[in-house]
C-alpha cells in the first residue's frame, strides 16, 4: 500500500487490512528498524518511502 499511495495513513492501512491501528504501528516499527522503510517529513504532511 505504501508503493502505491506514499502520503497513505495508519488509519487507511488498518481498516484496509482489518487490523488495529496498533498492529500496524508495530509493524511500521520493525519495517523501520529493518532499514526496509522510512518516512519523509513530518507525521501529518510526509510520505512513506520504501527502500528494498
Amino acid at each position: 500500500m505504501m508503493r502505491k499511495n506514499k502520503r497513505v495513513s495508519v488509519t487507511q492501512i488498518a481498516k484496509e487490512l482489518n487490523v488495529t491501528r496498533r498492529t500496524i504501528f508495530r509493524i511500521i516499527d520493525t519495517l523501520k528498524s529493518q532499514g526496509r522503510i522510512r518516512r519523509v517529513g513530518d507525521l501529518k504532511s510526509g510520505t512513506w518511502e520504501v527502500i528494498e
